[in-house]
């Protein structure tokens, strides 16, 4: 199975198709927040899963040829529904859903083939975990239960991710594959393909040998949730181990700007994926980013980047934290602006170091709006190491400090130790922008809460508790990693470090939703 170009001057929409391959012809894969819900009819896979790169010469030294993103010519591209039918539009369980796994974020998936309904599909998290471990696992919204297979059969979740196009959990048939060999990051931020809506990209870290890459590499995975398939692999960077220099051992990512998607490695190089193409960009990974680097250390790989990306007005914004002590340039938490028109830090911007002398991590990157919901600026939140509030600091476009919105650094609670607080979902209810930030502080004080501010009133969400946990939830104590919104429900839909997934009331913050 091989994927093959568009020919020149000839138009395409969506998905061509071939005997042997499909191709992504035009601009498919555009950012869509990780909070949309997709939609799939369920096409079993075939009886036997294709070898990848069978029209490739053999590597040398016994490595695999390089892998790349390989989407099965049985495999039906799908679209979202424009509507559903009312069966379908039920909350979860108002007690939550196990995943098994250290869940971060959901992704929301609405399936319609044998096992129809609201799919909340979750990817543990971290570089360090082992790669033959399980890490992805799907559940049923409406009633709590794991999905079946693609057949409508019972099967066992979590399930394996391997670099090599296979069913989840299964061995692939390439030579000297493994059940599993990828791992994630601390921050996993996923990419969906909007003209076909069962492809999911994300960022993987894996130790597997290949062609030019011999001591394995970070790179972009890709999902098939409609048939629950591995659909393949693409290094972007090779792993390191230098003694005495700063060492590729992960990444974060990934955010979408225009056809390419962003992400950095923990030896602060920028990474980038085009989408158009499916190929590596022109001359990444870029050095010259600004970004300081943060467990990099040579003989901790495979390890987490410590921070997250975002999106603001076409430039990206990285954190890099230090809590781990295993980074070459100790520094406070920082945000830095990475221009992609100019490959190059942005113009005017230094590396920020947000949160006062007790901050201890940035992991919420997020953009300031004003009341009629237009970007004015970005804004990060500090975790601290003390009983403090998180600190909320905001920027101008050109590095400045800007005051912080009216009430947003209130809805922050102190009295909390090692306070964390993660990227928020940005949605549009009943006419108003807010944003929803997980939160939770290791001491235990705080167990798992969800915090609202409105863009539109510029103020606390009126009407939810701040904060507001989850105590029908496994007692409250949740941890909170993230949220999706689920716009034919009204629900939020959360999930965090105790494997939980559940219900959030926008309104009220409520699990009974």
């Amino acid at each position: 199975m091989r994927l093959i170009r568009q020919p020149a001057g000839r138009s395409g929409r969506g998905l061509r198709r071939t005997r042997s391959a499909v191709t992504l012809a035009a601009a498919i894969l555009l950012s869509s927040p990780v909070a949309s819900p997709v939609h799939a009819d369920t096409t079993p896979g075939p009886g036997r899963d294709p070898v990848p790169g069978a029209d490739v010469p053999a590597a040398r030294g016994g490595l695999r040829p390089a892998p790349g993103i390989q989407i099965p010519a049985w495999h039906k591209p799908t679209r979202a529904p424009v509507k559903l039918p009312k069966k379908f539009r039920r909350g979860m369980p108002s007690q939550g859903i196990h995943s098994n796994i250290d869940s971060f974020a959901p992704l929301l998936f609405m399936q319609s083939g044998p096992n129809p309904g609201l799919q909340a599909w979750s990817i543990a998290h971290h570089a360090f975990a082992p790669p033959a471990a399980a890490k992805i696992t799907c559940v049923n919204i409406a009633d709590g239960t794991h999905c079946t297979d693609p057949a409508g059969q019972p099967t066992a979740w979590p399930k394996t991710l391997n670099t090599q196009p296979s069913a989840l959990g299964t061995l692939p048939s390439a030579l000297d594959a493994k059940i599993g060999d990828i791992s994630t990051t601390e921050v996993p931020q996923y990419i969906t393909n909007p003209l076909d809506t069962s492809l999911i990209l994300y960022p993987a870290v894996t130790s597997t040998p290949f062609a030019g890459y011999p001591k394995g590499s970070v790179g972009v995975g890709c999902l098939l949730l409609a048939t629950q398939y591995n659909c393949g692999y693409q290094p972007l960077a090779p792993l390191t181990n230098n003694p005495g220099k700063s060492n590729t051992n992960g990444l974060t990512g990934f955010i979408q700007v225009g056809d390419e998607i962003y992400g950095a490695s923990t030896d602060g190089q920028v990474l980038c994926y085009n989408t158009l193409n499916l190929l590596r960009c022109d001359g990444q990974p870029y050095k010259n980013t600004g970004i300081i680097p943060n467990n990099d250390k040579a003989g901790i790989g495979p390890q987490d980047f410590l921070g997250n990306t975002e999106t603001v007005n076409g430039r990206v914004y990285i954190s890099s934290n230090n809590e781990s002590g295993f980074s070459t340039t100790p520094h406070p938490p920082t945000v830095t602006c990475f221009d992609p028109a100019a490959k190059a830090p942005c113009a005017g911007w230094t590396p920020q170091a947000d949160g006062g002398p007790d901050a201890m991590r940035i992991l919420a990157i997020f953009t300031e709006r004003d009341a009629q919901n237009n970007a004015v600026g970005v804004c990060t939140v500090a975790g601290q190491k003390t009983k403090k509030a998180p600190v909320v600091t905001c920027h101008d476009f050109n590095g400045g400090i800007r005051p912080t919105p009216p009430g947003l650094q209130e809805i922050f609670p102190a009295d909390g130790a090692k306070s964390v607080v993660f990227q928020p979902t940005q949605i549009a209810y009943s006419q108003q922008q807010r944003s929803y930030f997980p939160f939770y502080t290791e001491d235990g004080k705080y167990k798992g809460d969800t915090l609202c501010y409105n863009w539109t009133t510029r103020a606390a969400c009126e009407g939810f508790p701040e904060p507001s946990g989850h105590p029908l939830v496994n007692n409250g104590f949740t941890l909170d990693y993230g949220y999706a919104f689920y716009q034919p429900t009204g629900c939020l839909v959360g999930s965090g470090h105790k494997g939980w997934i559940f219900g959030i009331h926008p309104e009220n913050g409520t699990s009974i939703c």
